[in-house]
């Protein structure tokens, strides 16, 4: 199954914040190349 985890968060993320999105998105995903974390815009 192809899985594809995208995380949107508010504002930027801290490096320990950073590690613990992947590990969450990593127990939906064995392919850590389909999690993608990313900061939203302020001009959104």
């Amino acid at each position: 199954m192809n899985v594809r985890v995208t995380i949107e968060v508010s504002t930027p993320p801290t490096a320990r914040n950073l590690d613990n999105l992947r590990s969450a998105a990593s127990e939906l995903t064995n392919n850590l190349k389909s999690i993608d974390i990313y900061a939203k815009s302020a001009h959104r």
